[in-house]
């Protein structure tokens, strides 16, 4: 059983108090022991004189056996209460002031005052009287064969006074014991409130407000007042800062995840699950899938070791695009999971050494097409007039593309070198795709017996340039056109949005393309080797432009083959 505080208090002080009593106890009959020796010493003194006086009565009137009663005259001037008696050396009493003559007969020489004086010539002792029953201190002496012995009663006066001093010591205890119980109690009853007013700060109850006591136990309220106040405030600090930092990681640039140590999700932004839909073939909102795909065993596999290593960094990549992942653990053993997208990063110094090979080469074959043409013409001139008419229209045709290129590469730098300075306003993306299919590509939707659904809210209204739009989300159109295939529907839905975006699917039906060509297929002059051939014309910049024309938006945008077939383009804008 578990002793409280305040019992454990009042058992100490007891303790102590009765170590304290019982030592002053030792001392104080230390004290009496000596000082009942002393005044033994004194009586024995006193009584020495009356024997003294007596032996010489006895000597000057000749007393002896015969005339011992003369000795009445001298016990006339002796204090009433002493006792004086003769004996013989046979122990016999001959004279008694007190002790009936009745009583002479035995023997005094088992007394050990009197053997002592018939041994050594004098003796002392405190007994009790066989007569009386009285207590007498005696004193005896051997004179001229006689034995005078004088007695005191004893221990009247003595006894008294131990009574009074035992009681006296009683009553102290007893004071004592009361002030100690009033003590604890007071004290006790002080903790047990100091008790009960902790437990209503921390069970967050009502505060008491008046103060335990003016002491020491009121003092340490106060103090559990001001630290709880001061707590009180720097947990307001804290959840402020709280606040500010998860807003950071909110808006913050790369996908964060928060663990416990044992893989359960304390905090997630929203560009995690957005990355993580990217790189996982069906989207999920559940962030602990990725402990059981393939794409990350290295990171579960380092969570599994004995991680030496506090930071752990590898590259995983999906769908076309890159990511960095970093994985730090903290003291708690509890892990931080970091998705940062690399993929312009990776391809960024491919674009760079890229991009003057391939606008060179791009646009080597059309001008050595038409200069080809050109030379025949100017060479031979007995070409007949239907020759001639084919070569002209295949250099015109060649000029077309080449100019087509020129446009592209043109609109390129347009997004690129000046798009801080292009116009934003208002657009309903609903209307636009309306009016982008009903003027610009009813035609080819017929002549490919293709159909477009929207299934998107009409009132969705973003911030951004109209052209570049309207280019992008043309070329997307293109393209499906021209190289999913044909009699195939096109699904263009927001299926998202937060309070910075609106997310879009576009997606088709059709062939879809090669998982290794997704991570190219943004990149400028790309063309697979099936269906995207120059015989069908194209600039090979499509894409490239719908991409830059995204983030010109703020947003981003991946490819990915559809598991039931067909491609989809996945992307965002910002709303304002």
């Amino acid at each position: 059983m578990k002793i409280k505080f305040r019992e454990r208090l009042y058992i100490g002080f007891l303790a102590v108090f009765t170590i304290y009593t019982l030592v002053f106890i030792v001392f104080i009959v230390f004290i009496f022991i000596r000082d009942k020796n002393y005044k033994d010493e004194v009586i024995y003194k006193t009584q020495d004189i009356y024997i003294t006086e007596t032996a010489n009565y006895i000597t000057l009137n000749n007393i002896d056996e015969n005339n011992i009663n003369e000795l009445a005259q001298i016990n006339e001037i002796f204090p009433k209460e002493l006792r004086v008696s003769i004996l013989n050396k046979d122990g016999y009493i001959i004279y008694d002031n007190i002790l009936p003559e009745s009583e002479w007969t035995s023997t005094r020489k088992e007394n050990l005052e009197v053997r002592h004086a018939l041994i050594s010539g004098e003796g002392k002792n405190i007994r009790t009287n066989e007569f009386n029953k009285k207590t007498y201190i005696f004193y005896a002496k051997l004179h001229n064969n006689l034995i005078i012995r004088v007695g005191y009663e004893y221990g009247v006066k003595i006894i008294k006074t131990n009574f009074y001093f035992w009681c006296a010591v009683a009553l102290l205890y007893i004071t004592m014991l009361i002030f100690l119980t009033s003590f604890y109690k007071k004290y006790g009853s002080a903790i047990k409130d100091l008790k009960k007013f902790v437990l209503s700060y921390y069970n967050d109850e009502i505060k008491p407000s008046k103060t335990i006591s003016d002491d020491d136990l009121g003092d340490i309220q106060n103090l559990i007042i001001k630290l709880n106040n001061k707590l009180e405030t720097n947990k307001k600090d804290v959840e402020v800062e709280k606040e500010k930092l998860l807003q950071h990681l909110q808006y913050a640039e790369e996908g964060i995840s928060f663990f416990t140590f044992d893989r359960k999700n304390i905090y997630t932004n929203s560009r995690f699950i957005q990355y993580l839909n990217v790189l996982l073939e069906t989207p999920t909102f559940d962030v602990n899938s990725i402990f059981s795909n393939p794409l990350f065993s290295e990171v579960v596999n380092y969570l599994r070791g004995a991680k030496k290593e506090k930071t752990f960094k590898t590259k995983i990549a999906s769908n076309g695009r890159y990511f960095l992942l970093k994985v730090i653990v903290f003291e708690d053993k509890s892990f931080e999971i970091i998705l940062k997208d690399i993929t312009q990063t990776e391809k960024a110094h491919l674009d760079r050494t890229q991009i003057t090979n391939n606008i060179a080469h791009e646009l080597r074959t059309p001008v050595t097409s038409v200069r080809g043409y050109l030379e025949t013409l100017i060479e031979n001139e007995t070409i007949n007039p239907e020759k001639q008419r084919e070569f002209i229209s295949r250099a015109y045709s060649q000029i077309n593309r080449l100019t087509e290129i020129i446009q592209d590469v043109a609109l390129l730098s347009k997004v690129s070198d000046i798009s801080r300075q292009l116009e934003k306003e208002d657009i309903n993306i609903y209307e636009l795709l309306e009016e982008l299919i009903a003027i610009d590509s009813s035609e080819k939707i017929k002549d490919n017996n293709s159909k477009v659904v929207l299934e998107m809210d009409k009132n969705i209204v973003v911030k951004g340039n109209r052209t570049l739009l309207a280019s992008a989300l043309r070329n997307l159109g293109h393209n499906a056109l021209k190289y999913a295939g044909e009699g195939i529907t096109i699904t263009i839905n927001c299926y998202a949005e937060d309070e910075e975006f609106y997310y879009f699917s576009f997606s088709d039906n059709g062939i879809g393309v090669k998982e290794e060509y997704l991570p190219k297929i943004f990149e400028r002059f790309f063309r697979g080797d099936e269906g995207r051939t120059r015989d069908q014309g194209g600039s090979g910049l499509g894409l490239s432009i719908v991409r830059d024309a995204i983030e010109f938006h703020h947003g981003e945008i991946i490819a990915k083959n559809k598991t039931e077939g067909g491609l989809e383009f996945l992307f965002s804008i910002r709303k304002y």
